[in-house]
This record gives structure tokens, sequence and C-alpha cells, in this order.
């Protein structure tokens, strides 16, 4: 019989890519032609005649490299999709709709004061349910494949687009209109970062460990149950 894995081998390795991952992939190519080897041995073709046509089954060697390049892309882009953007967006609604609805109903919310010049504010209500909401996001990330990374940036995400403004946008404004400067103190970005990023993304975060907590929790329950 042929070593398949020995002709699939010298075919590939003129092309770039990673030892790791072209490894796999001629395990992959290896097994299917050696199956389709066996079928035709099966039908009655001699093992020269078998050996020609399962070859043939691929005329152009860069051309099947260069196809599944491209659909390990595609199903790269399709787990990151699932595994991060699809839980942070849903995440993400959840989070905005939840504070609208908390200020809707209860409008005035704890103000902790840092100085006679700023404070800032704490929604009680809305920081009990952002852990939920981070547990929520991290396990969706974790359901879907994702690494501990991917679930613990998806937790916290909701609060990126409000850490951008601050980040960027303020220091523009004061570019842009010298009086921001003046009115905008230390105090009071302080104040804005503790109310809409530093506590809130804490409690995310908090919550998003839970998931990766649980499950290293039944990780080594059921090890110890095997042991």
């Amino acid at each position: 019989m042929p070593d398949w894995i020995e002709i699939v081998r010298r075919n590939l390795s003129r092309f770039s890519g990673a030892e790791s991952e072209k490894h796999e992939v001629i395990a992959e190519i290896a097994d299917h032609l050696g199956e389709t080897y066996e079928e035709m041995l099966r039908s009655g073709s001699s093992a020269q005649e078998a050996e020609r046509r399962t070859l043939a089954t691929v005329p152009d060697w860069e051309d099947l490299w260069q196809r599944i390049q491209s659909a390990k892309k595609e199903d790269l882009v399709q787990d990151r999709i699932r595994q991060f953007w699809l839980p942070t967006l849903i995440v993400y609604v959840l989070t905005t709709s939840s504070l609208a609805v908390i200020q809707k109903f209860r409008p005035q919310p704890l103000f902790l004061r840092l100085s006679e010049t700023g404070g800032f504010l704490l929604y009680v209500p809305w920081l009990i349910v952002l852990p939920l909401l981070g547990a929520l996001a991290a396990y969706l990330s974790l359901r879907a494949g994702g690494s501990s990374r991917s679930a613990i940036l998806a937790s916290a995400f909701p609060v990126v687009p409000y850490a951008a403004f601050f980040i960027i946008g303020l220091p523009l404004s004061f570019i842009i209109d010298s009086h921001v400067a003046r009115n905008i103190q230390a105090a009071g970005f302080a104040g804005f970062m503790l109310s809409w990023v530093l506590v809130p993304g804490t409690a995310l975060l908090a919550g998003g460990l839970l998931p990766r907590a649980a499950l290293s929790s039944m990780l080594r329950s059921g090890r110890a149950t095997h042991t």
C-alpha cells in the first residue's frame, strides 16, 4: 500500500504554513486518499491502477492547499463571531437596556462624593444585574468553544464604549473646545470613569469569572470521581 502521508507531505512541502497546521492537514488528506484507494481496490482495480486513479483525484495540489487555507480562515472568522462577538452583542444590548429600565423606574442613583467638586454615581440595582450579565456573556462564549480569555473579554466588553469615550473622546473635545477643559475637572473625570467604566466593569468581570470557576470545579470533581 502506498505511503499516503509521505506522498501528501512531498506534494505540500513547497507551500508555506505552520508545521503543526501542515501536519494536521497532511494526516487528513492522507486518510482520505487511503480510503479512496481501498474503495478502488474493492471495486476491482489493480494496486497500480488504484494508486493512479487516487492521485488523479488531486489534479492541483496548490489549488487544494489554497482552498484548505481559505476554509480554515472562514472557520476562524465564524468561531470568533460565535465565541466573542455574538455573546458581546447580546450582553451589550441587555446591559444598556437594563440601565435604561432602571433609570426610568428608579431615577435617583446613589451619589458618592469624591471631593467638593465631584463624585460618582452608583445605580445599585444595575450593579446587582451586571454580574449576572457578565456571567451570561462568559457562559455563551465558553459554550461556543471560546477560550477563557475570550469569555472574560466578552463579559467586560459592554463598558468598552464608555471607556473609549472618556479616554479618546474627552481629550479630543479638549482640543476642539477649550471650554470643555475648564468645565471638566480631574475629580469630575475620575467620577465619570468610576461611574461608567471601573465599577460596572468590575461587576461584569466578577460575573464573567463565575462560569470559568464553575467549569474548573466540575473538572476537578470529575477527576476526583474517576480516581
